[in-house]
């Protein structure tokens, strides 16, 4: 899914997901802020040519750049959609934020290793945390009955 389509779900009680542990999955691929972490990847891609700023400058601003965009995409998602402000749409951009978060720690050179050495060191442990991240911030939001197409 992508952090507008959250919001844009957020408008539409008919969408709700299965709150089902057999959903796990599927709601874990549900909160991945798929266009942002595009816009996300697209920038890395270019910073690779760029030699104007140091890496790790550019990769910060990048990423605080796709942290920002996120719940703003997620709201303006939900405002495309009328005028009445779904529940719990806080908690979708929070929620948002950090899944861009984990999921951009994945990302070959995501910036998050420009602060921790042992990330570039070591992507496997990037991975992990990914991993554990991801299945965390999902069995969280399943905890609460929150979904993003609530």
């Amino acid at each position: 899914m992508s952090a507008w389509g959250i919001g844009v779900d957020a408008r539409r009680p008919e969408a709700r997901a299965d709150k089902t542990l057999k959903d796990f999955f599927g709601h874990l691929t549900a909160w991945i802020p798929g266009d942002v972490l595009g816009f996300y990847a697209a920038a890395l891609a270019a910073i690779s040519t760029d030699k104007g700023l140091s890496d790790a400058t550019l990769l910060w601003i990048w990423i605080a750049a796709g942290l920002g965009l996120t719940p703003l995409l997620v709201v303006a998602g939900a405002w495309k959609q009328g005028n009445d402000w779904p529940a719990k749409l806080g908690w979708k951009a929070l929620v948002a934020v950090v899944a861009f978060g984990v999921w951009s720690l994945v990302l070959p050179s995501s910036g998050w290793s420009a602060l921790f050495d042992g990330l570039r060191d070591n992507p496997g442990i990037a991975a992990t945390i990914t991993a554990g991240g991801g299945l965390m911030l999902t069995a969280f939001t399943m905890i609460i009955g929150l979904s993003p197409r609530d």
